[in-house]
């Protein structure tokens, strides 16, 4: 079931709020999905790119080019717990984007939110149906491998599997697409807010992670980059052709309902008959970090056709800092998902019971290995949607404590919800 969310439409410029006065500006010369500056207008004459990354297993993460390029990237859930990527690529096309792996369902639905072309190496005959079913779909979808250069195996990884050796020339694949008879033109786009100062009433958090079912993802602010830094699975996440670790100056987590679906054939990889579909409609909760902000709110899409829009908590547009932006899509399920954070300024409990089980989660069927005791001191980082429990961290756990157990100095209702919102 879907969340109540707010129902405010408005439209969403492209330029940054700085630049606004009583003249209509020239938007033309802003990336709808940066905010930055662009030097070519006639960029607006065509369509985004989405091309399907690897993401996992860790052994393949060395061979991904083309991330750093991308205006925007989603992580989303696979069977078996792993993440994959989305990229959306305007303002840049590099010549050597991937691996490039397969559709899935959610993707379908990021391609008529950015009036993207899909590039992907295919899809399962489930997945295949389900494009077929939907006529507004194949005419965006370039899928397979070749003709070179546009979409080409690199038989140099002799020792990678076929699925993780296929690469993307980007601009070849905008005209391997003319060629197939695809859909080039463009579409009106609306795109995001963005202004350089803060617009709306955030918290400080130094570090903040995502964990998946199998998944680790955290990202740590750096005051020398001004952006955010991200890690996988306990390790810094590298772009091995340039070096440099991956980072976002916005990263905004996107909760929506994982619907299971049986598209997926027996012997195909991952659980058997196993697939989610994700229709990003009506809306839930949205979380966006930027500047070393933490900033609550909801994000709103009413029919298939419509882009997503952002909201903060009192119904104000969310307003992005200009630069590239990560979305992390998590389920809404029972135990779905897991956020933790370094507040730069956390609550801080004492234990006011004899002693206490420290559990893994936020009720008392979870495991219970780490006791504590009266007067021991607990450092407060987030809380369930009632407040009824309290996630503390101990040493590198994640544990959860009831908050009859514990005397808190602040408001518990002020730190950050760390669980699905179906969980209370």
């Amino acid at each position: 079931m879907k969340i109540a969310v707010l129902t405010l439409m408005l439209f969403i410029f492209v330029l940054p709020l700085h630049a606004q006065d009583n003249a209509e500006p020239d938007t033309r010369d802003i990336n709808p999905y940066t905010g930055l500056q662009i030097n070519d207008p006639n960029m607006f004459d065509r369509r985004p790119l989405l091309v399907k990354i690897v993401n996992a297993p860790a052994e393949v993460r060395p061979l991904q080019k083309g991330i750093p390029q991308a205006d925007i990237v989603w992580e989303y859930l696979l069977a078996g717990g792993i993440t994959r990527f989305a990229a959306i690529f305007w303002a840049n096309e590099p010549d050597d984007v991937g691996p490039i792996r397969s559709t899935r369902l959610v993707d379908f639905n990021l391609l008529r939110n950015y009036r993207a072309m899909l590039v992907t190496s295919g899809m399962a005959i489930g997945t295949r149906d389900a494009m077929y079913a939907n006529p507004d779909i194949p005419q965006f979808v370039v899928s397979g491998v070749g003709p070179c250069p546009a979409l080409c195996r690199d038989e140099s990884l002799v020792n990678e599997k076929q699925e993780y050796r296929l690469f993307g020339n980007l601009p070849e694949v905008r005209d391997l697409a003319i060629d197939l008879g695809r859909n080039p033109g463009t579409e009106p786009i609306t795109g995001m807010l963005f202004d350089e100062a803060i617009q709306n009433e955030g918290i400080t958090v130094d570090r903040f992670g995502i964990a998946y079912v199998n998944t680790q993802v955290e990202w740590e602010w750096s005051a020398e980059e001004q952006a955010w830094m991200r890690f996988q699975d306990g390790e810094p996440h590298v772009d091995v052709p340039s070096g440099e670790q991956l980072s976002a100056k916005n990263v905004m987590i996107i909760e929506d309902d994982h619907v299971e679906q049986p598209y997926v054939a027996n012997d195909y990889w991952g659980p058997a008959n196993f697939a989610f579909d994700v229709d990003l409609l009506e809306g839930g909760r949205a979380v966006l970090f930027r500047d070393r902000q933490y900033i609550e709110g909801t994000w709103v899409r009413d029919a298939i056709f419509d882009e997503m829009q952002f909201f903060d908590l009192d119904g104000n547009p969310m307003v992005f800092t200009p630069g590239n932006t990560f979305f992390n899509l998590v389920p809404r399920w029972l135990g779905g998902y897991q956020l933790y954070f370094d507040l730069a300024e956390p609550l801080q409990g004492t234990i006011t019971t004899e002693s206490v089980n420290l559990r893994f989660g936020p009720t008392i069927d979870y495991s219970s290995p780490y006791p504590k005791y009266r007067d021991d001191a607990v450092t407060i980082q987030g809380r369930n949607n009632s407040g009824t429990w309290l996630q503390i961290r101990d040493e590198d756990n994640i544990l959860w404590v009831s908050s009859d157990f514990v005397d808190v100095d602040g408001d518990i209702m002020t730190l950050p919800i760390v669980r699905p919102t179906n969980e209370f």
